[in-house]
């Protein structure tokens, strides 16, 4: 999947637009939460996917000829990270002494969607930040990165006694 989404990130201008977002949907490829023309966009390129359960996808943007295999690789990529989703959740409940069966079974039957980014070289680096700072809707998120790019940063902040 690493390899594709390189080879996606690496498409013209004009095959990337091909999967392009519809007004009001993040799903596709371009900027997450444009609201204006105005605004300062992240430094950041952006496909987002819903991948699971695979009825709630729109093939429309998921790229079909080139990468090659793309759909197949994002496929199985999908259903491997819900597996280690599933088993995260049961540990998890296993560790609060929750029922672990149960709590899995919820999550094994949930919405499992994908977000690749890729942060191409910056004429002004010093003036990147990537993606701003936010938080993770879903229950549970996996973070992968590709290659030997560093950057990911996880930041903690608390607020109202809560960690």
């Amino acid at each position: 999947m690493h390899r594709k989404t390189q080879e996606f990130f690496n498409l013209s201008p004009e095959e990337k637009t091909l999967y392009a977002q519809k007004p009001g949907s993040l799903e596709g490829y371009g900027q997450a939460f444009v609201i204006s023309e105005d605004q300062k966009l992240e430094w950041c390129d952006m496909i987002f996917l819903k991948a699971i359960p695979t009825h709630t996808r729109k093939l429309e943007f998921w790229p079909k000829q080139q990468p090659h295999n793309f759909r197949e690789a994002l496929d199985t990529y999908s259903h491997d990270m819900k597996k280690i989703a599933v088993s995260i959740i049961g540990f998890i409940a296993m560790a609060l002494r929750l029922d672990a069966k149960k709590l899995s079974k919820a999550f094994d039957g949930g919405s499992y969607d994908v977000r690749m980014n890729c942060y191409p070289p910056c004429p002004e680096p010093e003036r990147v930040i990537g993606i701003s700072s936010h938080a993770d809707i879903p229950r549970i998120t996996l973070l992968t990165d590709c290659g030997e790019i560093t950057g990911l940063q996880v930041l903690k902040k608390r607020s109202m006694g809560v960690c």
